[in-house]
């Protein structure tokens, strides 16, 4: 198995020096460079070949010139895993919402560092899942696949998908047979599936179009077997959620078609 390279951004010495040997250490990891900047490690990352195939970034926020959250709103994360350690734990909130993979406090053990590659290493190893695994079939088309934080891969089909759920860290997946819990955004997951699947309705719950079955100015109801299920609905998703509808005709639980006309 090749290792997966990785950069360290970071203007502190000392705790580069306290990574570089962690990673150094590390099976299946190799260390390609290190940056004191944000700004010269964008322009690695972009302009060499090199740096287009870097699957881990270590990454500070607190940096001259440029912080680590600026440095993630320049670059294209979609391949690549950031892992923040910082001294300050007030922007962890914040790195999360850029699907950050792991955020570590300053000093760094070792024991958690190795939690952190593993966890990066196991989201690289996802994108190659639909390619390698038997489950890749003619009928796959109308499928995601979920690895749960245990580490099982799961198949679900769109239709399936009743609701999603935010918890700290994780995002809880409600189908028709199984909850699943995967350690990923609800940002992300709702990027990922197809505009006609599923919807953002509040900062905490996505839902399945296909299963909402009222919505109000407030709530959000969805039917879940033969139960109803009532969330709170944010108007600032509002739109979102209408455009996601309309996209594409949807068939809800009850068997009618329905539309942006068709809800109150």
């Amino acid at each position: 198995m090749a290792a997966v390279t990785c950069i360290i951004v970071d203007d502190d010495i000392f705790p580069t020096r306290v990574m570089s040997g962690y990673i150094n250490r590390t099976d299946d990891i190799a260390l390609v460079q290190c940056f004191t900047n944000a700004i010269d490690a964008i322009n690695f990352l972009s302009s060499t070949d090199e740096g287009k195939n870097v699957g881990i970034i270590f990454l500070d926020i607190e940096m001259p010139e440029m912080s680590g959250i600026e440095f993630m709103r320049a670059v294209d994360l979609s391949h690549k895993e950031v892992i923040i350690y910082s001294s300050q734990e007030k922007y962890a909130l914040e790195a999360y919402e850029y699907d950050v993979c792991d955020y570590l406090l300053k000093p760094v053990s070792y024991a958690r560092f190795v939690r952190a590659v593993m966890r990066a290493k196991m989201n690289l190893s996802k994108r190659e899942v639909p390619e390698h695994t038997e489950s890749n079939s003619d009928n796959d088309w109308d499928c995601a696949f979920f690895r749960d934080n245990a580490g099982a891969l799961h198949k679900t089909k769109y239709d399936d998908i009743v609701m999603l759920e935010t918890m700290e860290n994780y995002v809880s997946i409600t189908t028709l047979k199984e909850k699943i819990l995967v350690h990923v955004t609800m940002k992300k997951i709702v990027e990922l599936l197809p505009p006609n699947i599923v919807a953002r309705i509040h900062r905490s719950y996505a839902v399945g179009l296909k299963h909402i079955c009222n919505i109000d100015k407030d709530h959000v109801t969805i039917e879940y077997g033969r139960e109803k299920i009532t969330l709170p609905y944010s108007r600032y998703y509002c739109q979102d959620l209408m455009k996601r509808m309309n996209s594409t005709p949807i068939t809800g639980s009850d068997g009618c078609l329905f539309g942006f006309d068709d809800v109150s």
